[in-house]
């Protein structure tokens, strides 16, 4: 990494184009610009000796490290893999995008324009170089929920990844948006619904320093969480039951579920909405207040079934959301998809819901995936925060 950008200044300072080099930029007068020193961060210590880099104490701040993102195929999965990168290596280069029309039917997807494609920007960039001075990292498996996609809650998943775990967010067959819309449409799912063989893959892929997948074999450490949300959140505690010898399974949230945790010793976080109209919030706290300590549930205010993803905010350049754009091009499917699709401006406000989202569950992972105790308790971390309705932890 220190060679690198050592490397980097040298060009840049030499005046070398940024036609003959992508690393460079250039100023509003053409001449080339070197990149900003990096900010200096303390070294921190993790789980089994991991190398880390402190975090902010505030768990809603972003931590040190940049965002790669790759694909991979894990058995019949895509694999969108979010990683911390060498810091310094994503200046100058473009955010990676995710076309949300890929998540359509095959017949459907020229439908939408572009100039109407509502497409996804991430605080991310593809490619980049993993940070091989820190680790190894504990993994987040994220499981999304029905007629969604691998990136649904992409601005928290980076949020993680940014204080140091790698993600992996799987497109799952016959749970994806396509798959749900094919029963509207000309064309065939992509495949059955198995969430449990799904999270089986997934499991077996991260084993042994993440030998199945590649670019970061020897990188993961043996901690683990799942998180889901919705059927996905339904579908990670279903798991955590089954993998009750896994001893690396550290942390289980549930994000507007309705399943009951039953593996002991497994920290488990639940959160839902106050106006969830798919799974009520009072389905998720029974689930909750029989499931095993220790336990933690956040309630947000007026929240909907969506707050817990990117969706709702997911527009085009005219401000149309997901559900207006394919109702308007007559996307096959769309109108019945629509009662899962509830971004009705009286619900609570994304501004208001990531910080409490991002806020509880990275409070969860901290404490678990880094063996490290919290600078202030789980519930002074989010009852100060507009938008919670309440927070209560059962610990034994």
């Amino acid at each position: 990494m220190k060679v690198r950008r050592v490397l980097l200044l040298s060009v840049c300072a030499l005046g070398v184009s940024a036609a003959a080099s992508s690393a460079c930029s250039t100023d509003s007068a053409g001449e080339p610009r070197t990149p900003p020193p990096i900010p200096p961060v303390n070294e921190a210590v993790g789980c089994d000796d991991a190398a880390l880099l402190e975090r902010p104490t505030d768990p809603t701040e972003r931590g040190p490290w940049p965002v790669g993102t790759r694909r991979v195929q894990i058995g019949r999965l895509a694999v969108d893999v979010f990683y911390p990168a060498e810091r310094g290596s994503d200046f100058d280069v473009d955010p990676a995008t995710f076309d949300i029309r890929t998540f359509l039917p095959a017949s459907q997807q020229g439908f939408v324009s572009d100039a109407r494609n509502p497409g996804q920007r991430c605080d991310c960039a593809r490619d980049l170089p993993v940070d091989d001075d820190h680790g190894p990292w504990p993994v987040v498996l994220f499981v999304h929920g029905t007629a969604s996609f691998s990136t649904q809650s992409l601005s928290d998943v980076t949020h993680w990844v940014s204080r140091g775990v790698v993600v992996l967010a799987a497109t799952h067959p016959g749970l994806y948006l396509a798959d749900n819309l094919a029963i509207f449409c000309p064309d065939d799912v992509s495949g059955p619904r198995d969430l449990q063989g799904d999270l089986d893959a997934l499991r077996a892929a991260i084993a042994d320093g993440g030998a199945g997948v590649p670019f970061l074999a020897g990188a993961l450490s043996g901690h683990i969480a799942l998180v889901g949300h919705s059927a996905g959140a339904n579908a990670v505690v279903e798991a955590a039951n089954r993998w009750q010898d896994d001893a690396d399974l550290d942390v289980v949230v549930s994000l507007a579920g309705s399943a009951t945790l039953t593996r002991p010793g497994t920290s488990f976080l639940a959160l839902s909405g106050t106006k969830d109209g798919v799974v009520r919030s009072s389905a998720s706290m029974e689930a909750w207040a029989s499931s095993t300590p220790p336990r933690r549930f956040v309630s947000l205010e007026d929240a909907g079934h969506l707050a817990f993803s990117d969706l709702c905010e997911t527009r085009n350049a005219d401000g149309e959301n997901l559900l207006e754009i394919a109702q308007d091009e007559r996307i096959c499917g769309a109108d019945a998809a629509g009662f899962l699709f509830d971004c009705s401006p009286e619900l609570l406000k994304d501004a208001l819901a990531r910080p409490i989202v991002r806020a509880a569950t990275t409070w969860a992972f901290e404490e678990r995936l880094f063996c490290a105790t919290p600078p202030v308790s789980f519930e002074a971390a989010v009852e100060g925060l507009a938008g919670v309705a309440g927070a209560e932890e059962v610990l034994q």
